[in-house]
């Protein structure tokens, strides 16, 4: 087992056969963070940052849908930001991490539309090198709250 960050109140603990919710919730920061930064001046470097997260076996799909909204970004000029995260359920056996915030969408550096928003993050370990697996949104009744 690696300890990767000690601190005083939580260790990331990470092995072959286990990864501590921590270091979940973490890695999952880390993906929302990339995806949700990228812009139309920064495609290229987010897209390849992206990319070096995803595990090989979901390499081809996640560079499809990253190169088609890449696109959709470069030719609209809108962005996103994935704000006032509201929950997380992280579960460690399954190497999940559901997160729900709102996702505000920007045209011309100006909030044009903020909805609460549900996502599902799916990791997979191999020998201690935890990557994505699947990234996908989860429909929610409320997810045409528009809190504008």
């Amino acid at each position: 087992m690696i300890i990767l960050v000690p601190t005083i109140d939580r260790q990331l603990k990470v092995g072959t056969n286990f990864v501590s919710k921590e270091y979940l919730k973490l890695r999952a920061e880390q993906i929302i963070y990339l995806l949700f930064s990228m812009k139309s001046e920064n495609l290229d470097q987010v897209r390849h940052e992206l990319l070096k997260q995803v595990d090989n076996s979901a390499h081809r799909e996640f560079k499809e849908q990253l190169e088609k909204l890449g696109n959709d970004i470069k030719a609209r000029g809108y962005y996103y930001s994935f704000t006032d995260i509201q929950g997380w359920e992280i579960d460690e056996a399954g190497l999940t991490v559901q997160v729900s915030g709102y996702l505000e969408t920007y045209l011309s550096g100006r909030q044009v539309d903020r909805q609460l928003k549900k996502y599902k993050l799916t990791f997979y370990n191999k020998a201690g090198l935890v990557n994505l697996n699947s990234f996908e949104e989860i429909k929610t009744e409320n997810a045409h709250e528009n809190d504008n």
